[in-house]
């Protein structure tokens, strides 16, 4: 139980992280569009949406949850092995 409770903390804290790192991506990009010299072309903006779209999709984060939900397994065998002894 306790494991559990950590394991969805844990990825809690992961996804507020996650999302705290796109808006900074997304804030940075703002900032560069905003103090950008005058005369600044569409082709420009577009590549700024599409970096900031990309972000979004690339999500590394995603990719790494099975193995952080398998390691966080293997973590909850070995505290039912070492529980088990005291139990009985």
């Amino acid at each position: 139980m306790a494991s559990a409770t950590l394991r969805d903390a844990y990825f809690l804290e992961w996804e507020i992280a996650n999302q705290a790192q796109i808006e900074r991506g997304d804030l940075e990009d703002q900032v560069k569009i905003w103090t950008s010299p005058p005369g600044i072309t569409a082709t420009h903006l577009d590549k700024v949406s599409k970096r900031m779209s990309a972000r979004r999709q690339e999500d590394i984060h995603e990719e790494l949850r099975p193995l952080r939900l398998q390691a966080f397994a293997v973590l909850e065998e070995y505290a039912a092995a070492l529980v088990m002894p005291v139990i009985r």
